[in-house]
């Protein structure tokens, strides 16, 4: 999909006239176009990570964040870490750890 973009860009650069800055907001312009009359539009998300800005188009509708390996982990990390900062004595100890 990224070379598709680059080709057009190339293409838009080449048959547009005018300034470098009046050309890339054409090719700026179009893209946002496509973009918005995308169907898969619907579908963008905001990351529910709370520092992120990001969006992304989900491929599972599950997915919550930008990047499971980013986001996603320090999410994780914070509920872990949520869980086990509370002082409960049956949250800290696995139950393996547990006598019969």
């Amino acid at each position: 999909m990224q070379r598709r973009h680059q080709e057009q860009a190339a293409g838009a650069l080449g048959r547009r006239e005018g300034p470098l800055g009046t050309r890339l907001a054409a090719i700026l312009a179009e893209a946002a176009a496509e973009l918005l009359t995308d169907p898969s539009f619907g579908r963008v998300r905001q990351c529910e990570a709370d520092d992120c800005v990001m969006v992304f188009l989900p491929a599972h509708p599950r997915r919550r964040w930008c990047s499971p390996a980013r986001c996603g982990n320090r999410a994780r990390v914070a509920r872990y870490y949520q869980r086990h900062k509370s002082g409960d004595p049956a949250t800290d100890q696995p139950a393996c750890d547990q006598e019969v």
